[in-house]
């Protein structure tokens, strides 16, 4: 699976770059009315102030006019809105990108957005290394963020100061970034501060792709927990040997109760594994491995009716003559047991199959998904 870095996108220092080349203060005699609200239906809003405005589609076509005539192809769909302060400094702004992959404001992640930090930035115009980097976790408004600081000189414009929050919502990660002229910055950092205290995330899209997968096994790991447990009670029961008829519908209920909770289970879990062939599209091989998976499901499901069956059984001894309850194992037990018979090899081919395919296969697939489906 790709790193969840490679899809939070870099561009905002070509981005101003250009604006200092294409909106120099002839481009914006006057400043429009504008909401202070931005609400995006990418599910986040902030508010900013007063004089500011949105780039809008006069400002994106002198962009990319002027990048052609620097030789920058940029494409300003990577960033979901940027709000400059054209009359202030043509430098200052905000942009903010939604990334479909979580990246979590947590030390593992905090310590791969610093080691790729620089290597992305060089990649994106910058004349040398960032210089005073700085990145460690924090707050924007009442979420956790991952926060890193920096200064460099970039081509055409001159030393910039730069601040960029990444900040993971349900199922997209928001990457808020903040510019200013370096000599300007005192000034800039409350403000930014002042709009980043707004950031608010509202209904997010419904995640698909790489994003949804990471839901969905968020999801597998977080009931793993509860599977293990109705695995093993369901063996301990089944493994019992009831040497009378009390014992024998002591069985039945405890069986019947285990079961109850592994229905509701086992249908979420058909849910994710169809959910997750989705995911991953036309890919033939992980098509087919899904489809052994439910295959799988299938022959477990034509279990259940037998132990329901012998549950059933049970009930009906519980109003019988003593000298038919004793029998409860020839009506009962037998039957199920011959039932069970005959679905056991169909089971252990298809999970020799399965193991088969995975290792011819398996690669197609990452491993957090193996450990899933191989549980």
């Amino acid at each position: 699976m790709r790193s969840p870095f490679s899809a939070i996108h870099w561009r905002n220092r070509i981005v101003v770059s250009l604006l200092a080349i294409a909106l120099h203060p002839a481009a914006v005699s006057s400043v429009r009315a504008q909401t202070k609200v931005y609400k995006s239906a990418k599910g986040y809003q902030l508010t900013y102030p007063s004089g500011w405005q949105l780039l809008n589609a006069k400002d994106r076509a002198a962009i990319g006019e002027a990048g052609s005539r620097v030789h920058i192809n940029i494409n300003l769909s990577d960033v979901d809105v940027l709000i400059h302060a054209p009359l202030t400094d043509p430098i200052r702004n905000i942009n903010v990108s939604v990334s479909p992959y979580i990246v979590p404001a947590t030390p593992y992640f905090l310590d791969e957005y610093k080691r790729l930090l620089p290597q992305q930035l060089s990649k994106s115009g910058a004349s040398g290394p960032p210089q005073n980097l700085d990145v460690r976790l924090t707050k924007v408004s009442r979420y956790d963020a991952i926060l890193a600081t920096w200064t460099d000189d970039m081509p055409g414009v001159g030393k910039v100061w730069e601040e960029q929050f990444v900040i993971a919502g349900i199922s997209h990660t928001f990457i808020v970034t903040c510019t200013s002229e370096a000599d300007s910055s005192a000034l800039a950092a409350p403000i930014f501060a002042k709009i980043l205290a707004t950031f608010q995330i509202d209904k997010e899209p419904p995640p698909t792709g790489s994003a949804r997968i990471h839901q969905i096994l968020q999801e597998a790991k977080s009931r793993k927990p509860e599977n293990d447990r109705i695995g093993a009670a369901l063996q301990e029961i089944l493994a019992r040997q009831p040497q009378s008829f009390s014992e024998f519908k002591k069985q039945c209920a405890d069986l019947r109760i285990v079961l109850d909770e592994s229905d509701a289970l086992e249908k979420r879990k058909r849910q994710m594994l169809a959910d997750l062939k989705v995911q991953f599209g036309d890919d033939a091989y992980v098509s087919g491995l899904f489809d052994e998976l439910r295959t799988m499901e299938d022959l477990s499901d034509k279990m259940e009716p037998v132990w329901r069956g012998m549950i059933a059984c049970s009930g009906i001894l519980v109003s019988a003559p003593s000298s038919k309850q004793d029998t409860y194992h020839t009506i009962c037990v037998d039957p199920a047991q011959q039932q069970i018979s005959l679905i056991v090899p169909e089971i252990s081919a298809a999970v020799q199959k399965l193991q088969s395919d995975i290792q011819r296969f398996g690669v197609s697939l990452p491993p957090d998904v193996l450990r899933v489906i191989t549980q």
